[in-house]
């Protein structure tokens, strides 16, 4: 296309906007009238410098200017010959000339008509806001596009001031300042701004613009296209929050895991340093059951190396007896995740079986996956050892319980029964549970009995000291007695909380008591009369001797011995001189070489005022003495020196026949008439 065809597309797309060109409206709805007046307007198009940026660049059909022009031309010059009256031949080839012309200039009209038509569908219906202001920023052209974006009509907007009805505060100022100092050469062929809707709502355009510039290189229109681009901006804006939101995060994650990974090291290291130095077996495994890992501890109860622990190692050392049911259990936890506990026996390889105790958990990765499982290993053997022991003496203390002939009996704070032995079903001829969670009057005993067994009770509960009771209760054997030892059982901070009743049978025991009692009293009473008549005859014998007495010492020694032989094991008889003296005259022991002993003791003086015992004491004070138990005290005062003192007290410790120091007995002796 020539320059001349591009300037008058172009002048036919400004045509279609409607634009006014130097106060000249070009119409295309209005028949041309005059040639000088389109010769006129089109070059005025002609001159019209266009930037690069068209609003609509539309293909449109060119004419030839040169055939244009030459028609003109001879239309002019047949009008000149018109007035000057010249030949009308040359009239009718002017005629001609017109009408050829004005049927040329009517085509040319149809066809600009339609191309206008094309333009204006094609400038209503795209999509791209179109606006075109003049130099001072009034709007002139509104496409349907801007008026469906903003809800303002053609009719609201037209000679309005663009930044009156569309421009934010802030944004007002600045697009005045352009408008004032317009100009092709400085002109914003493109940016972006906000529009304010009819409605109060805020669109982001961006926005594509060209000027029109008149002959003398003047700005006088602005057409710009738009873009709505509200939804690709806060998509964008979102997007970069989004992004700056997510860059954040990858930071604060970056971070958190940088510190999570710190702890997990710290945790691991104090992981190691607890599992090297615990005292408890621990192991891990994966989440088939095979041991990964394995401490120190786990290692020597197990009795093998780490390398023998990890996989199925660990299974080589349980017991033969014990392998398929620990196996089995093992492998039901595996499979099912729960808890696992067991005990069960090792043994080694040099034959030494141990028992050991076995838990472990399944352990969960944070998204709740299965990774594996701990667990930790104990060896109880001391345990079970003392269990094995525990029971067998719980058997044997059950066994001797249920087969003793005592009555059993436990009772709570509330005296109810909580435990009979078998003694008391037998006794009663009642099944045990008869007797459970009943108290003595449930069970119907004697009111009396219930009292005291009620009292009793009590009081060892209340103070937590033994009672000792006897009592009597029907039995299947009839009335029987019994002697009970009641004693408080306590809890573990000293408080009473049972009663412990152990009941003998003694009615044989009570009937042999009975007899034996009578029996010792007749026997005492057969002593007593044998000691009567001993005695009777012992003073018969003395009166015979004293009465037929010769020689007085012989006569003495003579009641001596009969007195050892009679009532005593041994006797000395002491004789007052006439100077207060007393002098041993007599001497007999049923042990012969005692009587040496007893020759050498010394004699102790009659005017001794400290004498207490003894026969100083008989001789001073002429009353009988009877001491029935010789002690330590009055075996000093029976003697005159340490070596006395010293038999004496060996014979009392050794109660030796020798001395047989038990009891003393000192009697007075007054001659006839004294």
């Amino acid at each position: 296309m020539t320059s001349e065809n591009l300037s008058l597309g172009r002048w036919h797309a400004a045509d279609k906007c409607g634009l006014v060109y130097k106060k000249h409206i070009i119409s295309f709805n209005n028949v041309v009238s005059s040639v000088p007046e389109l010769v006129r307007s089109r070059h005025r198009y002609r001159s019209t410098k266009m930037s690069r940026f068209q609003v609509l660049p539309l293909p449109i059909k060119s004419y030839s200017i040169a055939t244009f022009s030459a028609a003109t031309a001879l239309l002019l010059t047949i009008l000149l010959l018109f007035a000057l009256k010249a030949n009308p031949v040359i009239l009718l080839f002017a005629a001609a000339t017109v009408s050829a012309w004005y049927a040329g200039l009517k085509s040319a009209k149809q066809e600009l008509e339609i191309e206008r038509q094309i333009i204006s569908k094609a400038v209503d219906t795209t999509a791209c806001l179109i606006v075109v202001l003049d130099s001072q920023g009034r709007i002139v052209r509104f496409n349907q596009a801007c008026e469906k974006t903003t809800g303002y009509s053609l009719a609201e907007v037209v000679d309005k001031y663009v930044w009156d009805l569309f421009l934010i505060p802030e944004e007002v100022e600045p697009i005045q300042t352009v408008f004032a100092k317009l100009n092709a050469e400085n002109y914003y062929s493109e940016y972006q701004n906000y529009w304010r809707t009819k409605n109060g709502d805020k669109r982001f355009i961006s926005w594509s613009n060209t000027v029109m510039i008149d002959g003398d290189g003047l700005v006088q229109y602005v057409i710009a296209t738009g873009i709505d681009i509200t939804d690709r901006k806060s998509a964008e804006i979102a997007l970069a929050l989004s992004y700056a939101n997510l860059e954040n995060r990858v930071k604060q994650r970056t971070a958190e895991l940088t510190v999570a990974s710190l702890a997990l090291q710290a945790q691991e290291e104090r992981f190691r340093c607890l599992s090297s130095c615990s005292p408890m077996g621990i192991f891990m495994a994966d989440f088939e059951g095979r041991y990964t890992y394995a401490n120190p501890r786990c290692q020597a109860i197990l009795g093998l190396s780490l390398a023998e622990i990890l996989g199925e190692g660990w299974e080589n050392c349980i017991h033969p007896e014990d392998r398929s049911r620990v196996l089995s259990r093992w492998l039901d936890y595996t499979q099912e995740a729960g808890e696992y506990a067991i005990e069960y026996r090792l043994q080694t390889a040099d034959g030494i079986v141990r028992w050991i105790n076995v838990g472990s958990a399944p352990m969960f990765s944070d998204s709740g996956e299965l990774v594996g499982h701990v667990g930790t290993v104990r060896d109880v053997t001391e345990r079970q050892q003392t269990q094995a022991a525990l029971s067998s003496s719980e058997q044997q203390l059950r066994t001797l319980l249920e087969n003793t002939p005592d009555v059993i009996i436990r009772t709570d704070k509330e005296l109810r029964y909580i435990y009979v032995n078998q003694a008391v079903a037998r006794s009663q001829g009642k099944p045990v549970s008869f007797f459970l969670g009943k108290t003595s009057q449930d069970l119907g005993m004697p009111t009396e009995q219930c009292q005291m067994w009620d009292e009793t009770l009590h009081k060892v509960l209340e103070t937590g000291r033994e009672e000792i009771i006897e009592f009597q209760s029907p039995s299947t054997d009839g009335l029987r007695t019994y002697q009970s030892r009641i004693v408080a059982e306590f809890d573990k901070d000293g408080v009473p909380e049972s009663a412990l009743i152990v009941a003998r049978d003694i009615t044989e025991l009570k009937l042999a008591e009975t007899q034996r009692l009578q029996l010792t009293i007749e026997q005492a009473a057969r002593e007593k009369a044998e000691i009567e008549q001993r005695r009777s005859g012992f003073l018969a014998e003395v009166s015979k001797m004293l009465a037929a007495a010769f020689d007085g010492e012989t006569v003495l020694q003579n009641v001596a011995e009969l007195a050892v032989n009679s009532i005593a094991d041994g006797c000395y008889i002491h004789l007052t001189e006439t100077d207060s003296k007393v002098r041993l005259v007599a001497v007999a022991h049923a042990e012969p070489s005692t009587v040496d002993t007893i020759n050498n003791f010394s004699i102790r003086s009659l005017s001794a005022d400290h004498a207490v015992n003894g026969y100083p004491l008989v001789i001073r004070s002429g009353k009988s003495e009877l001491i029935a138990e010789v002690d330590a005290e009055i075996l000093a005062a029976g003697s005159q020196n340490a070596a006395e003192i010293e038999i004496l007290r060996e014979a009392k410790l050794s109660r030796r026949e020798s001395l047989n120091l038990g009891s003393h007995a000192c009697v007075p002796l007054r001659r006839a008439g004294g």
